[in-house]
């Protein structure tokens, strides 16, 4: 059975229940709202097959709860109020993409546990804040990562490569929708354990695609809020014991993070190492009675042969006990370096 498309234009509507509507596959129809007033929009526990837009006007409240949608879902009419999406199935297209730069206050829309096949913003507007709980996306189109938070969702199967610079762009925001204030759920959402495993995720999923650069970037951020979790476990720990461990998991989790960039940056170890070499040239300076090699330079060249433990040279012999251990120090630290930089450019490389 055939049925014409269905609009409906510039209307008030109080209550729109869209439960077991077009509940069987011939009712594949597409079903327009066109600039209408509507104070509640209802979806619960059912099928729906046809499109389904709303464009212009504007919606008080949302909810869509425990339903399939065979079709594209075009929500491009402000929601003001509130808007909540909750255990549904979006096997086609899922699209927020009205501009909220009008609104007064930006409620955001919170997705929880929902499969969408492709999640579609609009691009050239201020998009709505999403935030995405749980539940899975297969591709996004003309997503603000700047204005989209996840939580624990799975990202197999988005394209990671094309939208390298994109999220390059948000830097440390992507995931973290910082900038949603009226959102009653953000202190859960915020906590370091629940970002680390976002960007956890998100990284398998980079992997997975070929996007190995910006697998390396969710590594790194992964480490960040790894890092930031050490001390939240720091700040609660009861024991001492516990609080210990977490600021020695904090520290080591610093120290790796600033000279290697977590495995990920090789130039960071070369960074460090002159920085250690430029330190011990000035130690030298300060305990030895005598310039080595006869010139101020001799304190940079007696730290180089320190660290890579080389002497170039038998004309200087280092008599001070002081300087001989500075010397053995930094030989240590120098063989340490090289190790540290070989493993750094090895997981660069696999990731």
């Amino acid at each position: 059975m055939m049925y014409n498309d269905v609009k409906f234009v510039n209307c008030d509507i109080e209550v729109l229940r869209l439960s077991n509507w077009y509940d069987d596959a011939s009712y594949d129809f597409k079903v327009s709202f066109i600039d209408c007033d509507i104070v509640d929009v209802q979806a619960t526990e059912y099928e729906h097959h046809g499109e389904l837009l709303f464009q212009d006007g504007k919606i008080s409240e949302l909810y869509f709860f425990d339903t399939r949608f065979h079709a594209p879902v075009r929500v491009n009419s402000p929601v003001t109020e509130s808007g909540s999406v909750q255990y549904c199935t979006f096997e086609d297209v899922l699209q927020f993409g009205y501009d909220c730069s009008t609104l007064d206050g930006e409620k955001p829309i919170v997705v929880d546990n929902c499969s969408i096949y492709h999640l579609k913003g609009s691009s050239g507007i201020r998009q709505a804040p999403i935030i995405l709980q749980e539940g899975s996306v297969a591709s996004v189109e003309h997503i603000d990562f700047d204005r989209t938070g996840f939580k624990n969702t799975v990202l197999d199967g988005v394209d990671f490569a094309a939208l390298e610079n994109h999220i390059r762009q948000c830097e440390t925001k992507l995931f973290e929708i910082e900038n949603v204030s009226d959102w009653e759920q953000k202190p859960e959402f915020m906590r370091p354990i629940l970002k680390k495993n976002t960007y956890q995720k998100a990284r398998s999923a980079a992997r997975d695609s070929g996007a190995t650069s910006m697998a390396s970037y969710f590594f790194r951020r992964e480490k960040i809020y790894n890092r930031h979790n050490h001390a939240h476990r720091a700040r609660e720990a009861e024991s001492v014991l516990d609080k210990v461990r977490s600021i020695e998991s904090w520290v080591a989790n610093l120290v790796l993070g600033g000279m290697t960039g977590h495995g990920q940056i090789p130039r960071r170890v070369v960074l460090s190492s002159i920085g250690i070499i430029l330190v011990f040239a000035g130690l030298f300076y300060v305990i030895s009675p005598v310039e080595p090699y006869g010139s101020t330079i001799g304190y940079l060249i007696l730290s180089i042969e320190s660290f890579v433990t080389l002497v170039l040279s038998s004309q200087f012999t280092v008599d001070a006990e002081s300087v001989r251990l500075a010397a053995e120090v930094e030989g240590f630290i120098g063989v340490f370096m090289a190790g540290l930089f070989i493993f750094t450019l090895t997981s660069s490389l696999q990731h």
